[in-house]
């Protein structure tokens, strides 16, 4: 059985990023923030591997509102015919 994280997003990507520095050790981030060096590269890891889903976002975003905004035209097309 897994154990729900007590961790907030915005605390594991501030580990992730200061790991990601590489300024100080995994043990010294461990000490720092308390918890396990193993952790700590396991968001890393997660961290960079879902990295481009920020810039993903973005342009399907963009899409979505293209979309809309051709069935919003067509549905003035419909009315005024």
């Amino acid at each position: 059985m897994g154990r729900k994280s007590i961790y907030s997003p915005e605390f594991k990507s501030k580990v992730a990023l200061e790991a990601l520095k590489e300024q100080k050790t995994l043990s010294e981030l461990a000490k720092e923030f308390s918890i396990s060096p193993e952790k700590i590269k396991q968001w890393k890891s997660e961290f960079v591997r879902n990295s481009s889903k920020v810039f993903q976002s973005e342009s399907n975003t963009d899409e979505q509102k293209l979309q809309i905004g051709r069935a919003s035209c067509r549905e003035r097309v419909l009315i005024r015919v």
